[in-house]
This record gives C-alpha cells, structure tokens and sequence, in this order.
C-alpha cells in the first residue's frame, strides 16, 4: 500500500530501481506490485503502516552484500529483517527502503529479558563473539573487548547486519522446573502497590534466590504473581515461603498453586509449542502501543511510587475500543554485576521491567489519539521517579515508538549514545543502516 503524491512515485522508482539491480545480480526479490508483496511485508505489529520500497531475501552472505549493494546503488537505507516479530515493525525499516529478509539463514539473532535472567544474564551478557557484514560486503568477526562487539549487545541492527552469533549455553540446574501462581485476588491501589513492595523488599533480601523468577500484575485485577523457580524443587516451599508471609499481611486471599515439569517442556510452556517446530512457529499479530520503563537497585521502588503507578495506569485506564494489559517483571539477580558501560544498552543493576500497553479491540484500526492516551496514563509515574531523582530508563525491545531522538536516547543508551555515533561515523560512513526512526543517526 503506498501514500499518494510525488513521494509515492519517488518510492516505486526506487522499487524499480533495487528489482532491476538485485534480479540482475541473482537475488529473489519482491516488490509492491508482485502477488506475495501484502504477506511479505505481514509483521506481528499491526498498528504501524510500513512502505519498504523492496525486499530481498538471500540465501547466502554473498547475495547479503549484493544486496547491501543495490541499497547503496539506489542511495537507500538497508534493513535486515528477522522473525518480523519486532514491537515497532522497524524490522521493516524506513519508507522506501531495501529490507533485506534473513529468513533463508534458518537462525534467530535477538534478545531480551525472560524467565532464566535473573540468574544466567540476558542473551546479550552471554554473547562471546558476533559476525558482522559491514556497509560494504566486508564480514568481520567482533569479539569481547571489541567497539563492535559492545555496539552489537544493544545497537547491532544499527552498525551492520548480524550474521551469526557465538554464545553462551548452559546446562540446567536441575531436571525439572517450578511453575508458580500466586494470586491475591481483587486489589485496591493501595493493596496492589503495597503487595509491588513486598515483592521488591523479598528480591532484595538474602531469602530471594537469583534462581526464581516473577511477574507481578500491573493490569489487574485480579492480581496475580507468575514465576518459575530454577533451583532445587525441593526448596521451593521454603524458599516462597516468606514472601507469601509478607502477602498475607496486606491481603488474606493469597493462594498459591504450583507445577513441576522437565526443564524442557516448561521452556517449551514459557516460550509457547513453536519451540518443538522446526520453523518456530507463527505469533499472528497485534496492533498495539507498548511503553516500558526499567527501575534500578540504586533507585527501588517507594510505597507512594508505586501507588502511582496504579492509580494512573491500570485504575484510570477507561476505553472501549482498546484492552490494557501490563506487567511489571522482577530483574535484578545477576544484573548486580554489570555497569551501564559494559554494553551498550544500559541496563546494569536493573530490579524492575515494568511493560504498560493496549491493544485495539479492532486489529486493523488503532484509534489514532490511543499512544497519546496511555503516555497520559503513565506520565505520572515517569514524573514520580525524576522527582526522586531517578532516571527514566527504557527496555530496548520494547523500544517506545512516541519518543524523540533525545527521549529514547537517554532511556536505551545513557552515556552510551555519544560513543554509539562515533561508532557509526567509523563501521557506517554512508548511513546505510540508519534504517527506522531510533537506528543510531551518524550524528
């Protein structure tokens, strides 16, 4: 689907111009006017429109450079897309790029935060060395120590394309795995925040193990902790036992259940079945808005913090056309040990991971004033931790499509951003892979 006017004239000129150059150096190709184009450009993010002027899908790194080549021909940006499951559809890249599909090199290069980080690390602490193909067709091979190597754990899509990855692994503690719920019913504000800080105050005593992990509810009710716990099965009693106490002094509905399953088969519960397919499934797709804000152990959460963010988000939140949903992830754990120099996405001694979104009820139609309404909702709570003095922090997979150049630069990056130019400026002389709209400009 185009805009109309000159820029989409502009655009299918493009298209021509990268189908003429990438069918002629033997690279598959599609552009909008080919049959597959509307499936092609399909990602799980349906709220934002994306207009690539190509894609291309190679089968091997030589067609990738060819591929770099044509962008560079066609003075375009180049955007390599992986499982389209990115939050903001920037996978898809900017209006009238070349997004250059890797679905052909049968891997999944990506990160984030899950079940396992609190006592294994995030997938990008655990990155020993990454393969890159620069702007022009060179591959270089970036390991610890390396500028790229720490532009790549937080920044990678914007300084080349990631063609392999070696990483960490790690056997699991033990052959089987606790699944918890742990649900306190119908909450007012007050007891919601109250039970956050119970939670917190346990996380940071010497009872919490870095081997359990928890999600509490930020969209209640009813309001509910799911986690999972790593260590030895046998301890898990013991070791919940004092935060079900702490509970149970705010609210005397606590209840517990609990599953053990093969490690396996509760990653494969986690993830979702596409664990056991060979091509890992399919999401579908939501149109939706996500924010997230990431708090730290310099900066824990206080009681009247926490009633902010309830009373502003969930217990304001009053829309028929869109459905909340929001969680607010324990961290912490080994995220102790790393300094917000360490990678490039600044995440050291993170505690709290807290996501607040909506989804339409309609998926193809998201009302056009909904990320202005759910900033509204949050923005109350933003305002509560800059008064204590703490920084607005962000989690770059859920990277906030409604922030500028210089809100979303400081929440991902901090002090990293500057030496993330500078970088860019080097691996990426051309601005090839300034590629959507918080890419890592060259200046």
């Amino acid at each position: 689907m185009r805009w109309g006017g000159r820029e989409t004239a502009k655009i299918e000129n493009r298209a021509l111009e990268l189908q003429n150059c990438l069918t002629t150096a033997g690279v598959r190709n599609v552009i909008s006017s080919d049959a597959t184009w509307t499936n092609d450009t399909s990602g799980f993010q349906k709220r934002i429109r994306v207009d690539p002027a190509a894609i291309s899908f190679p089968e091997n790194n030589e067609q990738v450079a060819l591929s770099l080549a044509c962008a560079r021909h066609a003075s375009t940006s180049a955007s390599p897309l992986g499982a389209a499951h990115s939050f903001q559809a920037y996978g898809f890249g900017n209006t009238g790029s070349l997004v250059i599909s890797m679905a052909a090199f049968n891997s999944v290069i990506g990160g984030g935060f899950g079940s396992t980080s609190r006592y294994l690390g995030t997938p990008m602490d655990n990155l020993e060395s990454i393969e890159y193909m620069l702007y022009n067709g060179t591959i270089v091979n970036a390991t610890k120590g390396s500028d790229l190597f720490w532009a790549a754990q937080g920044a990678g899509a914007s300084i080349g394309v990631l063609l392999s990855v070696t990483t960490n692994t790690h056997k699991p503690l033990f052959d089987t795995v606790v699944n918890f719920t742990i649900n306190a019913g119908d909450l007012t504000s007050t007891e919601a925040a109250r039970s956050l800080i119970a939670i917190q105050e346990y996380s940071l005593s010497k009872e919490c193990p870095d081997e359990l992990a928890l999600r509490w509810t930020l969209s209640g009710p009813p309001f509910t902790a799911n986690g999972f716990f790593y260590g030895d099965p046998g301890d898990f009693d013991t070791v919940i036992a004092p935060l079900l106490n702490s509970l149970k002094d705010i609210t005397c509905n606590v209840t517990v259940k609990k599953t053990e399953l093969p490690f396996w088969n509760m990653e494969v519960a986690v993830a979702g079945a596409g664990m056991n397919q060979p091509n890992g499934g399919a999401l579908g797709g939501r149109s939706f808005y996500t924010q997230a804000l990431t708090t730290t152990t310099d900066h824990p959460l206080t009681v009247e913090q926490a009633k902010v963010l309830y009373k502003s988000t969930s217990f304001s939140f009053n829309r028929t056309g869109l459905r909340k949903s929001g969680f607010i992830d324990l961290w912490g754990g080994v995220s102790r040990e790393i300094c917000d120099t360490d990678t490039s996405f600044a995440h050291g001694k993170n505690l709290w991971l807290i996501r607040w979104e909506a989804s339409a009820v309609d998926v193809n139609t998201y009302p056009a004033d909904g990320p202005a309404y759910m900033k509204n909702l949050i923005k109350p709570f933003e305002e509560a931790l800059v008064a204590s003095g703490a920084p607005l922090r962000g989690f770059v997979n859920y990277a906030d499509t409604e922030l500028s150049e210089a809100e979303w630069s400081s929440r991902l990056y901090g002090a990293n951003f500057d030496r993330l130019k500078q970088l860019k400026a080097l691996y990426d002389p051309e601005g090839l892979f300034v590629n959507h709209k918080q890419a890592i400009p060259m200046t």
